[in-house]
């Protein structure tokens, strides 16, 4: 019911009390609270009591509210401020206990005449008539002649009020026989309304009471009273133009509201009054919707000089709407045309993409028949070489052949041919099925180990050679073991013979494993002469070689299709006196931890 708050400001300490209806959000009331509050002293307290209408009205009420303030406010008071003639009439409660506090009454000029008559105190703000002369006039001139409607019930005070205002207006002006007032509930009020011929004049008053004792109707629900209507509705008191309204003498009660403390200011600290004539001036301006300006057929040449237009279309439109239309249609036809055009392209290109495809696989299909057929040949020339070694070899230890020759030398160069064949035998076939990797899981150690059984063999009776492997980082890696074995056996293995060709002082081959949380990286380097630059950049097609005595030139194309499907990639640095292939595999899993350096691990030779 009461809230206090203390106001910051430059004048002594003073306490101030503000009796109203409950309406902070209406803007005068909202400007008013906020101009006193910034011109009080900083120990100044500022209470405020509210006054809930309809509500608040009956014996009981009246006395019990009395009785409240008498208990709250005992200390004297600075300043009384009182909105509306319902809270005036607690001014005169308040002479009883509170003589020495100054008024502040803010009422309608009407109402100003009437206190005054009373000889009440000095200290009013004017809400000055000659608005509603202006509105009453515009009106008359633009419908001659004409009825005007008036949203009016007397049975409310504040209607009361505006009803006396425009009496008082309509009187200076000799229009007063042709104002007719519409009251009663909001269903007899809009019933009345629609019954109006198309295009009547309507003023809108904010108050009105419904007939048989219903509450009062606040402006809010103007918008629903109106909605649908095809009539001039005018507005001429402090309220906004709302959606529907043709136009009016609005206030900008906000400012109103801040001009009214600074009246409240100074009659506490006892300064002049502002005049009358000179409160509220250039705080009233005429307002009107443009749309329905140009539903009426209203030319802005009528209008009150510095009239405020709303919801205005801008004159370029006036002159050159024809040519914008024409401008606007082309703009629209480009706008299709554009889409239809991307629509097509977009067709055609994913056309052209899929047949694209087409072609692609068709060639690289082709081109695998070729790489077979040129790979079957090779083979059937390679095998020659070991077959005839593995006849030979059978004569002599059948007995056919007079050269006498140890048998288990004959059996172990049958063994070494045919060694040979199959290598060769699963080479091609590696190369003409490319089977997607058996991706497992296992530790960096039980790789190396895997390693270590593959390349073992490949040292034995190699006294002349190093081999050593090293292992970089712990965790778990995710790859074929068997496959990506073969692809380090075949590096291993062409490092091995690349060395003993060229008789390279004290060879060596190290292998390295490095393993990360990205990736898994596998290195393989020899300190031999070195690739040539032209067969290091053909080096992994297939049929090509490095100058071995033998082989079928798949081996690195085999590898690097092995990588290829482990999303992996391989590649060749080579220099003089150094050759280094790595192989980077991408780590699938999350178990790698950081690079620890181990002891590098040399293989028996």
């Amino acid at each position: 019911m009461a809230c206090g708050e203390a106001a910051q400001a430059q004048d002594p300490a003073k306490r101030v009390l503000a009796i109203g209806p409950y309406a902070e959000d209406v803007p005068f009331q909202a400007g008013f609270m906020a101009g006193l509050a910034e011109g009080l002293g900083a120990e100044t307290v500022l209470y405020r009591e509210y006054l809930s209408y309809p509500t608040f009205s009956g014996a009981s009420h009246e006395a019990n509210f009395e009785r409240y303030l008498r208990e709250k406010y005992v200390e004297p008071l600075d300043l009384l401020v009182l909105f509306g003639d319902g809270a005036t009439r607690w001014g005169e409660r308040f002479r009883a206990f509170h003589p020495e506090a100054k008024r502040l009454n803010l009422v309608s000029s009407v109402e100003l005449e009437r206190k005054r008559a009373e000889q009440d105190v000095s200290g009013y703000v004017l809400l000055p008539e000659q608005n509603f002369a202006e509105a009453l006039d515009f009106i008359c001139s633009v419908d001659p002649g004409t009825k005007i409607r008036v949203v009016h019930d007397e049975l409310s005070d504040e209607s009361e009020n505006s009803g006396e205002l425009l009496e008082v207006a309509a009187k200076q002006l000799g229009v007063w026989e042709r104002l007719d007032f519409i009251g009663g509930s909001f269903g007899e009020i809009r019933e009345q309304l629609e019954a109006l011929p198309q295009g009547s004049p309507v003023v809108l008053t904010p108050y009105f009471r419904g007939r048989g004792g219903e509450p009062a109707v606040p402006a809010v629900t103007m918008p629903h009273l109106i909605e649908g209507l095809d009539l001039k509705f005018y507005t001429m008191w402090d309220t906004l133009m709302l959606e529907g309204v043709l136009g009016g003498k609005i206030m900008i009660s906000r400012e109103v509201g801040r001009m009214a403390a600074a009246q409240g200011l100074r009659l506490l600290r006892g300064d002049a009054l502002l005049p009358a004539d000179a409160y509220g001036a250039g705080l009233y301006a005429f307002a009107f919707d443009d749309r329905l300006l140009r539903r009426f057929g209203m030319e802005e040449s009528l209008l009150p000089a510095g009239s405020v237009l709303l919801n205005h279309r801008p004159k370029f439109l006036e002159s050159y709407f024809w040519q914008s239309l024409l401008v606007a249609s082309i703009c629209a036809g480009l706008l299709v045309s554009t889409l239809v055009l991307r629509a097509v392209v977009r067709r055609r290109t994913q056309e052209l993409v899929r047949r694209n495809e087409e072609l692609n696989t068709t060639l690289m299909q082709r081109n695998r028949l070729s790489d077979i057929g040129r790979s079957m040949t090779m083979l059937a020339h390679d095998l020659r070489s070991p077959i005839c070694t593995i006849k030979t070899c059978s004569d002599l230890l059948t007995g056919k052949s007079e050269i006498g020759v140890d048998d288990e030398w004959l059996v172990q160069r049958m063994s070494d041919s045919t060694r040979k064949s199959l290598s060769m035998i699963s080479d091609m076939l590696d190369y003409v099925r490319t089977l997607e990797p058996k991706i497992e899981t296992v530790s960096a150690e039980e790789f190396m180990e895997i390693l270590n059984s593959e390349i073992l063999p490949l040292c034995d009776d190699l006294e002349w050679v190093s081999v050593e492997c090293r292992l970089l980082g712990e965790g778990d890696v995710s790859l074929d073991t068997v496959k990506v074995s073969r692809v380090v056996v075949n590096l291993v293995k062409n490092a091995i013979e690349a060395l003993g060709q060229a008789e390279v002082a004290n060879p060596v081959v190290v292998v390295t494993v490095e393993v990360s949380s990205q990736e898994t990286s596998i290195s393989v380097s020899d300190n031999g002469p070195g690739v040539g630059k032209e067969i290091a950049e053909q080096l992994f097609e297939p049929f090509k070689t490095s100058g071995k005595r033998s082989g079928t030139g798949l081996g690195l194309a085999i590898a690097k299709e092995f990588v290829q499907a482990h999303d992996g990639a391989i590649s060749c640095e080579t220099e003089r006196g150094k050759t280094v292939f790595v192989v980077r595999i991408p780590n699938r899993t999350e178990g790698a931890r950081e690079k620890v350096p181990r002891e590098g691990v040399s293989l028996p030779s």
